[in-house]
C-alpha cells in the first residue's frame, strides 16, 4: 500500500515501474541460477590408471549461467579436466575428437562424439580404455543430466550445422580441444 501511494504521490507512471521490475526479476532468476548451478558438485567416473574399474570423483562446476549449457560444460570439464594428463587420456595424439555435439529431439538427449577416422582401428589394434573412457563418460552423464544416449560417429572432417544424425538434428557444439 504504501508503495502505490508513494508512485502515486510522486506521479511515476506504471510502465517504467513495471519495466524495472521485470528486470530485477530476470536478474534475480539468473543469480539463483548461478548460485545453485555453480556450486554444486557433481559426480564424474573415470577409469583408474590400470583401466581395470572406474572410481568416481566429486567436482565442482563452475557455470556461466546466461552462456553456457549444462551438459556443454559437463562433457568440457569432463576431457579438459584430469584426463588432460597423459595417464588419465588414453586418446593418443593420431586419434583425435573432431568436434563434439548436444541433440535433442524434444523426447530424448544426447551426445553425439565425431573422432578421427581411426576409432575403430585404434579399439581394435589397441587396448579397451578408449571405451572406458566413453564408459565413464556416459556415466557422468547420466548421474547428473537427462543424457539417455551418447553416439559415436567416425568421420575425418566436422559435422555441419543442420545435418542430421540419425534422427537428430545437432542442437549446440560443444568444443573440447
Amino acid at each position: 500500500m504504501k508503495v502505490k501511494r508513494w508512485i502515486e504521490d510522486h506521479k511515476i507512471p506504471f510502465i517504467p515501474v513495471a519495466v524495472i521490475v521485470l528486470i530485477a526479476g530476470i536478474a534475480a532468476y539468473f543469480l539463483i541460477r548461478f548460485i545453485f548451478l555453480s556450486g554444486m558438485e557433481y559426480t564424474f567416473y573415470y577409469p583408474d590408471l590400470h583401466f581395470q574399474k572406474m572410481s568416481s570423483e566429486p567436482r565442482a562446476i563452475y557455470l556461466d549461467p546466461v552462456t553456457e549449457y549444462f551438459e556443454k560444460k559437463l562433457v568440457q570439464d569432463y576431457f579438459l579436466g584430469p584426463l588432460k594428463y597423459e595417464l588419465r587420456m588414453p586418446i593418443d595424439d593420431d586419434l583425435q575428437v573432431t568436434d563434439i555435439w548436444f541433440v535433442d529431439d524434444g523426447k530424448t538427449k544426447g551426445i553425439v562424439i565425431n573422432f578421427a577416422d581411426k576409432l575403430n582401428q585404434y579399439i581394435k589394434e589397441r587396448n579397451d580404455s578408449v571405451v572406458w573412457l566413453i564408459q565413464g563418460l556416459v556415466m557422468t552423464l547420466k548421474a547428473n543430466t537427462g543424457v539417455k544416449h551418447v553416439i559415436l560417429l567416425e568421420r575425418g572432417n566436422r559435422i555441419p550445422e543442420g545435418v542430421y544424425i540419425g534422427k537428430w538434428q545437432p542442437a549446440f557444439p560443444i568444443p573440447v580441444e
